[in-house]
């Protein structure tokens, strides 16, 4: 666990949150330092009670351009799990399942926060705070749109929930709600049925479900492998980690080999930390948020992405900026290595997502931007 330490004699430089806030930011601001020890590795610590936090990769200053379009991961970026937030000093208390409320704690900080269901990794949390900020930035003309390989099920029980946004991208890309995250969009939906199948198809068993994604899966049946197909319609995921120990189907090697000796062209593969998801080359995050920003006339320099995982890259890159809220995966650090643009968000869990979304506001504030505006 990462306990206090007194503030080093050599500090270089302060991070994001500590920049000035507007007024209404009612929060008083945490001052964080960035200091490299001997090994060169930053380490974050709060000004105020010396409190550790997560490593940075990139100590450089967060951007100040106009701000049109946020596009979000959920799992990992904005909603948090105790798995992962735990392994740097951060709790959960109070948990109220019945209420769907608890605690995140982490050293003297503590956030109120929504308990948000999810299909494999028991609950995650939202920050009230950062519903908020959501809603905020929201006012102030930007879009928000969240995008997530979450299934059907997931998304539709997690949107009552979470704060308003004004469209969302779910089962990697192919899903897209629109107009408030109320309405499937037609042409987009449309634009997968080649891949997918006709949606009318889609309450059948994924045995019987036509088109190629659905052929592909089929195979990966007839060759053994545990496919996970539970209310996905315009994807579907295999976790290696749960497929039969011994029976060869665990190995990412072989894997990789079927995949490139019998993937179809019209689909496409993204991988994180064991999960393979497949799609139709017409989805994805990337090629998602691409459409979303063509439809609506912004340009990348327009457009932020908030993400953590590798899988999430595609999405960052077609953005102008990104903020990197933990890193999962050393291609999302030799990713950072690329791109100057992309900055690290200091904080543990919820704390990081308030911070970056803070930041963003107070650009909005003072620089102007939104969409709507």
């Amino acid at each position: 666990p990462l306990k206090p330490s007194p503030l080093p004699p050599k500090a270089i430089g302060l991070a994001a949150p500590c920049m000035p806030r507007p007024a209404h930011l009612e929060r008083p601001v945490t001052v964080l330092q960035h200091w490299v020890g001997q090994s060169g590795t930053g380490v974050v610590l709060c000004g105020r009670c010396g409190t550790r936090e997560a490593p940075p990769i990139h100590t450089g200053r967060m951007g100040k351009g106009a701000v049109k379009c946020l596009f979000s991961d959920l799992d990992g970026t904005l909603v948090h799990f105790e798995r992962h937030f735990a392994r740097l000093g951060g709790r959960v208390e109070d948990a109220d399942p019945a209420a769907g409320t608890a605690t995140f704690v982490c050293g003297r900080e503590r956030r109120a926060c929504r308990m948000l269901p999810t299909s494999t990794m028991g609950p995650g949390l939202m920050s009230l705070r950062s519903i908020h900020l959501i809603g905020e930035l929201r006012k102030r003309g930007v879009r928000v749109v969240y995008v997530t390989g979450a299934r059907r099920s997931t998304i539709e029980q997690r949107l009552p929930l979470m704060a308003a946004a004004d469209a969302a991208f779910a089962e990697t890309g192919g899903r897209f709600l629109d107009v408030g995250c109320k309405v499937l969009d037609p042409a987009w939906t449309a634009r997968q049925e080649a891949a997918c199948g006709p949606a009318a198809a889609h309450s059948r068993p994924a045995a019987e479900r036509p088109g190629a994604l659905w052929d592909w899966a089929r195979l990966l049946m007839r060759r053994g492998y545990r496919v996970d197909t539970r209310s996905y319609y315009f994807c579907f995921r295999v976790d290696l980690a749960k497929q039969e120990q011994g029976s060869g189907r665990e190995d990412e090697a072989a894997f990789k080999a079927l995949i490139d000796a019998h993937l179809p062209s019209s689909l496409a593969v993204a991988c994180n930390l064991g999960k393979w998801d497949f799609f139709p080359v017409t989805s994805g995050k990337g090629t998602a948020v691409r459409h979303y920003m063509h439809r609506e006339g912004f340009a990348p320099g327009d457009c932020v992405a908030l993400f953590d995982d590798e899988n999430d890259l595609c999405m960052a890159e077609a953005c102008g900026e990104g903020y990197v809220l933990g890193t999962t995966h050393p291609a999302v650090a030799d990713a950072m290595r690329r791109h100057p643009e992309w900055k690290q968000a200091p904080g543990v869990g919820p704390i990081a997502a308030e911070n970056v979304l803070e930041e963003l506001l107070h650009r909005v504030a003072h620089n102007g931007g939104g969409a709507r505006l």
